[in-house]
């Protein structure tokens, strides 16, 4: 089951759709806040892509997504709370973006599989809390690509936390979105297959849709 979240919701309450049949969810650019458990239990969800205008995740949000693989967290969060995705067990790639300014060190409890977390901020997130209460991220293996901004690979090598890690990367990622105009109004697509390394000039191509 697909669902698109009506673009007059605010907010998503606790429990909401906990133990749905989700297989896809939309977010609007309305949503400011999603509640503890909102989606938690949702085995068929494999990908979160959450709104731009989401400031604040719940506890346990999302736990227990078994077939949850990709997660989004937009672009106005501020805080990754605790067990957000725990037991997440497939979960593969996370994206936080630069306005988050913390971390729960439990967010990604057992999620085992995850080998990818693409961060936006340059000044890297504290990584708060946890039942270990050590400043990791629990259950996340060392071996871990983390891609960070270009030219902030030393702050994340320094950083308490994020030093635990032993594959830290620098890319030319960005959360710019852009449209492309043409003269006669067709419309265009722009396909991005790779991330530029840095200091490498990117260049894109706009192909007017058939």
């Amino acid at each position: 089951t697909s669902y698109t979240i009506p673009q007059t919701v605010k907010e998503i309450k606790a429990e909401s759709f906990s133990y749905c049949d989700l297989v896809d969810v939309t977010f609007g650019n309305s949503v400011k806040s999603i509640g503890a458990y909102a989606f938690a239990g949702c085995d068929n969800l494999k990908n979160v892509i959450l709104g731009d205008s989401v400031q604040n995740i719940g506890s346990r949000a999302f736990r227990y997504c078994d077939a949850l693989e990709y997660f989004n967290f937009g672009k106005s969060l501020e805080k990754i709370p605790d067990d957000v995705c725990d037991y997440c067990e497939k979960l593969k790639k996370v994206e936080i973006p630069a306005s988050v300014i913390s971390i729960n060190g439990d967010a990604f409890r057992e999620c085992n599989a995850l080998d990818s977390i693409i961060l936006y901020g340059a000044i890297p997130p504290s990584i708060v809390g946890g039942m270990s209460n050590q400043g990791v991220l629990s259950s996340v293996s060392r071996l871990a690509t983390v891609i960070v901004p270009c030219g902030s690979l030393e702050t994340y090598n320094n950083a308490a936390g994020w030093n635990n890690f032993l594959a830290i990367e620098e890319s030319n990622i960005s959360q710019y979105s852009f449209s492309v105009t043409s003269e006669d109004s067709n419309k265009c697509t722009v396909n991005i297959d790779k991330e530029p390394a840095c200091g490498v000039n990117a260049e894109f191509v706009a192909i007017p849709n058939q």
